[in-house]
């Protein structure tokens, strides 16, 4: 499958876009992915809505501008019932279903990969949108068929209408707006309030959604992480002595606390091991990857001519002075810091050819690693 390109202009190259426009303010850029890699049918994306596993919504306007939220999966018949306009159908996680989509992902490589969530694809008919709002990411919309008419408002406060389902702005006075025709890109940073409206009948948007885990979603997954990887303790009194006060709490039960807490959280481990990587990993629900049981042998991958990398493979690597980690799917595979750019080199790698995998078993550290991923399905044979 060749790679889809992602072009900047010549007046902005990588390097400007992040130092002028990456989490400051938006850009359009005009024709910057080729529009015949974004050829996905809407009569497809609809059939994606009708899987169970597959999450989907739909939401329409109402004449008197009040939108209601339906959520997948559809039965066949409930797009029978749509209104002719102002309707739109939003699909999540399209690249983990269908190839081409993936590739498309592959085009923002100009990003560090943990950043990359998924591909929303949504279509909509004349006049069809999903109301003002805001987003706490970063996001690229991709125009890849018909047109879609979109206003920002840069001043928006966050104050939302009354909905018991959407946070819809309550106020939105447009300061920028343009009309994407197929194959543009207009980048818009974080909180950035936007408001997209088809033009037509053919508007189909792909948004490229990014991930920025939360100072609260971090210390949640930590404390859960360390209090499993550590012994647990009890908060005792101090009966070495007489209780004159029996109802108060003393300094040293308050230490003894804080000290319980601290080697509880154990942060050492955060900052030299590979949880990091192992959280940034985690697969969101429905995205696991069953393993086999049974484990490879060298002797099986010496037999494989071509492995194709699992569509719904995250993978990160980590590095320190002595060790190296090969983090996916929330788990991680320490090895020596000297391969570490084989290992990256891999984790990259959207199949393996046969001189990879020939290479790699000269090396009983590599094959190991090696074997290991493709017991746990992460590079499949392609049948």
């Amino acid at each position: 499958m060749p790679h889809v390109e992602f072009r900047f202009p010549k007046d902005l190259p990588q390097e400007a876009f992040f130092a002028e426009y990456w989490q400051k303010k938006p850009y359009l850029f005009r024709q910057a992915i080729d529009p015949d890699c974004l050829t996905f049918p809407a009569e497809e994306l609809a059939g994606l809505s009708l899987e169970s596993e597959i999450e989907s919504r739909i939401i329409i306007q109402s004449q008197d501008d009040e939108y209601s939220l339906h959520h997948g999966p559809f039965a066949e018949e409930f797009f029978g019932e749509l209104p002719k306009n102002k309707w739109t159908l939003l699909v999540q996680d399209c690249d983990k279903w269908i190839d081409d989509v993936s590739n498309v992902l592959n085009a923002f490589d100009f990003l560090p990969s943990w950043r990359l969530d998924d591909i929303m694809i949504s279509y909509a008919s004349t006049g069809g949108s999903v109301g003002p709002h805001t987003d706490n990411y970063d996001v690229f919309l991709i125009q890849s068929s018909g047109q879609r008419h979109w206003q920002l408002d840069a001043n928006a406060k966050e104050t939302f209408r009354e909905h018991p389902q959407l946070k819809l702005l309550a106020e939105f006075k447009t300061t920028d707006e343009w009309t994407l025709e197929p194959g543009d890109v207009l980048y818009l940073p974080p909180k950035l309030a936007h408001w997209g409206v088809a033009v037509d009948d053919q508007c189909m948007t792909w948004s490229v959604g990014m991930r920025g885990p939360s100072s609260e979603e971090i210390l949640d997954a930590w404390v859960q992480h360390a209090a499993q990887h550590h012994p647990i303790t009890h908060l005792t009194d101090q009966l070495n002595k007489h209780y004159d006060h029996p109802n108060m709490l003393t300094q040293s039960e308050i230490k003894q606390s804080v000290a319980i807490t601290e080697q509880t959280l154990n942060l050492g481990a955060l900052k030299n091991g590979p949880w990091l990587g192992e959280f940034l990993t985690e697969p969101k629900l429905n995205f696991d990857i069953p393993a086999d049981e049974q484990a490879v042998t060298p002797e099986e991958l010496e037999n494989i001519d071509y492995l194709q990398r699992h569509p719904w493979l995250r993978t990160a690597i980590i590095v320190d002075e002595e060790r190296a980690y090969f983090c996916a799917q929330g788990a991680s595979f320490s090895f020596n810091a000297d391969l570490y750019e084989w290992a990256e080199a891999l984790s990259r790698m959207p199949s393996l050819e046969k001189s990879f995998i020939s290479h790699a078993l000269n090396d009983s550290h590599k094959t190991k690693l090696l074997c290991e991923l493709v017991r746990r399905n992460w590079w499949v044979v392609d049948e």
